[in-house]
């Protein structure tokens, strides 16, 4: 039997594995461009944090945008902090799109959750799985 903490870097390695498998169009596997939707939904984002976040080279931040950019995804601005700055915010358009990806993810876990009350525990224990993971 597994420990805890085989199970966690399991989980890491998976999630890694489905992250590199999203050129597959698989209804869950989750992308580069899927990641950043995620974070643009919550705040716009500089270049330098996009590269910290996702791990990738400014090169690679300048190929990502500029495709979700022309796909209108997501829109390159002023910074309103610091006018010398670009940061990236998510259009009506990536919002609806890493909505339907969400909606996937969420419904393919909804049937092995067999009721409300296990949904929310699942949610309250990834939570805390993921406080854990940011440290490693």
């Amino acid at each position: 039997m597994e420990t805890i903490g085989e199970k966690i870097i399991n989980l890491r390695l998976y999630s890694r594995k489905a992250c590199i498998s999203a050129g597959d169009n698989s209804k869950t596997a989750v992308g580069l461009k899927e990641q950043l939707l995620c974070l643009l939904l919550k705040k716009n984002l500089a270049p330098a944090e996009i590269m910290n976040t996702l791990l990738i080279t400014k090169a690679n931040v300048a190929h990502l945008s500029d495709s979700m950019i022309k796909e209108g995804l997501m829109v390159k601005m002023v910074s309103l902090r610091d006018r010398r700055q670009i940061e990236y915010r998510i259009t009506q358009k990536g919002i609806d799109e890493i909505t339907i990806k969400i909606d996937k993810i969420t419904a393919a876990f909804k049937n092995i959750l067999t009721n409300e009350k296990e949904a929310e525990d699942a949610a309250k224990c990834l939570d805390e799985v993921i406080r854990i993971m940011s440290f490693l």
